[in-house]
């Protein structure tokens, strides 16, 4: 490279990071001292390498927030220049040459998400809906990594629905209040014995941002994430397509774009669209992470007078030692797990409902349920007696998705599986790997990649 095209490429570089100023000199006195270390080189010598690579960049889980969020390739300058680091994102640089921007990947960004909300302890936001109606409702939340959460929705009709999750309790309450125009009377529910999550069993109210996300991100695109612009911030574009739901009539969608929020790697907009129109969108106002959560939040003060319905799931919260005696069978355990996950919640059902699309499977029966958790992501493995009967996956999409799933072969407690298959769907359910053992059928489900959940999945162990 010659002088005449490198010099300045650093300097431009360099003069869009957060640095103090160089002395008048600077540039002058570093282009003559790199002068004279040419200059006594032998002519023979070949160039030296740079310390990471020509053309390397920094791994964006690597990074550190703190940094500006910037992706830029690291280069060495015949030794003068030292390693430029800087982190989450976009480009710094010119747009031709060795300091060209390289735009990040959906993958990347994708783990940048999941960085975000495996770092959050507590989240706050609303979410606004629309439709081809106009504004829709609104729904502000509160939740927390423990798997706590609260949920206020206003509709356009002016109802009210309010439902919080108190996951220490395992207890889920809720009510609803009819608008002006409406003819029936309050209503209010209880919930108990739930499942540490919705599916495949019966757990708490899915969190609708967490799940419209996830629907994006599962899609599994290696491509650029487009750079854009939301409300005046820098952000990405992730879109995916999805698989058009025969049921969903005039609502069904075969495309799905999120807005992700460069500096906070949080969401702020997803739009769900069929042939270019759009069909559904939701924004995300305010979105907050961090404080402390008000308990009392989650325990809900019903309104006087309403009649009170309750259900008991059957599920009950156990320490993992005592799992066994109440299943009837040895938990099968992970060993391999991505780092920072940690078991929070074991819970046992003697008789759990109907899983599988449409509700379909034979009965469950001793089900355990192992949910681990890091910030908001989440890992669930699920086992269940295999009764006599046909099963079909315990967390298939079902409602007019069809679901395309992948014969795969695992190691661990699953070797020799009679069936195993991994299910990856951009509007499905969670990905999951799903198998039946002859005696059990267990799904192992989460926030996790494809060859992480191979990896959990094949390193199951009694």
């Amino acid at each position: 490279m010659n002088d005449t095209v490198r010099d300045p490429q650093v300097a431009a570089a360099l003069e869009g990071l957060d640095v103090p100023d160089h002395a008048p000199d600077f540039w002058t006195d570093l282009t003559a001292r790199l002068h004279a270390e040419e200059a006594a080189a032998p002519a023979e010598a070949p160039e030296a390498p740079a310390e990471r690579g020509d053309g390397v960049v920094v791994p964006l889980a690597s990074r550190r927030s703190a940094f500006r969020r910037h992706a830029l390739r690291l280069t060495t300058v015949a030794a003068a220049v030292a390693v430029l680091a800087v982190a989450l994102g976009g480009g710094l640089g010119t747009e031709n040459g060795p300091l060209a921007p390289r735009p990040a990947t959906a993958a990347e960004v994708a783990s940048r998400v999941n960085a975000a909300f495996a770092e959050a302890r507590t989240l706050r936001g609303t979410l606004v809906f629309r439709d081809a109606a106009g504004p829709g409702d609104r729904t502000t939340f509160i939740a927390t990594a423990s798997g706590d959460l609260r949920l206020e929705t206003t509709t356009a009709r002016g109802e009210v629905n309010v439902i919080a999750y108190d996951a220490t309790r395992g207890v889920e309450e809720g009510y609803w209040l009819p608008g002006p125009a409406a003819a029936s009377p309050p209503s209010a529910g209880v919930r108990t014995g739930l499942a540490p999550v919705q599916t495949p069993d019966q757990g708490p109210m899915a969190w609708v941002l967490r799940t419209s996300l996830a629907a994006t991100l599962r899609a599994g695109s290696t491509g650029p994430a487009p750079e854009v612009t939301y409300e005046g911030r820098p952000a990405w574009l992730l879109e995916a397509d999805a698989q058009p739901q025969d049921s969903a009539g005039d609502q069904a969608i075969d495309h799905i774009a999120a807005t992700i929020d460069r500096e906070t790697a949080l969401p702020v907009r997803v739009v769900e669209s069929r042939n270019g129109r759009t069909i559904r969108e939701i924004t995300i106002e305010g979105l907050t992470t961090g404080g402390e959560a008000d308990r009392a939040a989650f325990d809900l003060d019903l309104p006087a007078g309403v009649t009170v319905s309750r259900t008991d799931e059957g599920f009950r919260r156990v320490p993992l030692t005592e799992v066994e005696a109440r299943a009837g069978y040895a938990p099968l355990v992970p060993r391999t797990l991505p780092e920072g996950f940690e078991l929070a919640e074991v819970a046992v059902a003697k008789r759990g409902g109907h899983t599988g699309p449409e509700g379909l499977n034979p009965d469950s029966r001793d089900v355990v349920s192992l949910a681990y958790r890091r910030g908001f992501a989440t890992v669930l493995v699920t086992t269940r007696r295999q009764l006599p009967g046909e099963w079909y996956d315990p967390m298939g999409s079902g409602e007019g998705i069809v679901d395309r799933p992948e014969r795969v072969t695992l190691g661990g407690a699953l070797a020799g599986a009679e069936r195993a298959e991994l299910v990856v769907n951009a509007q499905g359910t969670a990905p999951h790997v799903w198998a039946l053992t002859g005696t059990l059928v267990v799904t192992v489900s989460g926030d996790l990649s494809r060859a992480e959940l191979l990896d959990v999945a094949g390193s199951l162990a009694a």
